[in-house]
């Protein structure tokens, strides 16, 4: 792949956290809500009416790739599709695997960073509000906290939830 090529799917990789987050937010907690809500009820095991959101992502990655593969001219959508696909790879893993535990029925939470995004995520599943991120999910107050500490960026994620609402009903499943 081409450094043009490498450093295209690189940024559509890293604008896929913004993307994401939007698209949990807009979509999943509001019109996309039948669909989501199984997330955030207790884990039944198997698959859910939410994982249908990965597949539709996955398909307008491959799509994407198809064309970018075909048409020399659309080369760019290869990269892209690329990058998305990178993202969504780098999600299954942190969020399905280490944070809900979806292939061991154990999840795998250590190190610094995962513990950071454990605390976040089970803030957000406890309100369904902020943070909508994934992979790097932020909050107005976390920006600031020094050396981005998880208990510092676990208490001004907890704070930001009272600055942003949601559509979505409130279900306490965490």
């Amino acid at each position: 792949m081409k450094a043009r090529s490498l450093a295209v799917a690189a940024a559509a990789a890293v604008a896929m956290e913004p993307v994401a987050a939007l698209a949990h937010r807009f979509v999943m907690h509001r019109r996309g809500w039948s669909w989501h809500r199984s997330h955030h009820a207790r884990p039944g095991g198997g698959l859910q009416p939410n994982d249908r959101y990965p597949t539709v992502f996955a398909g307008a990655a491959l799509g994407a790739m198809a064309v970018g593969s075909a048409r020399p001219r659309w080369r760019v959508l290869l990269a892209i599709g690329s990058g998305v696909t990178a993202y969504g790879a780098a999600y299954v893993l942190v969020h399905d695997v280490c944070l809900h535990g979806r292939l061991t029925g154990v999840p795998f939470v250590r190190g610094r960073y995962l513990r950071a995004i454990a605390v976040a995520h089970r803030a957000h599943h406890a309100s369904n509000g902020p943070p909508y991120g994934f992979l790097a999910p932020v909050s107005r107050d976390a920006a600031g906290a020094p050396g981005g500490a998880p208990a510092a960026h676990a208490d001004a994620t907890v704070r930001s939830l009272t600055d942003v609402g949601t559509r979505a009903r409130c279900e306490k499943t965490s």
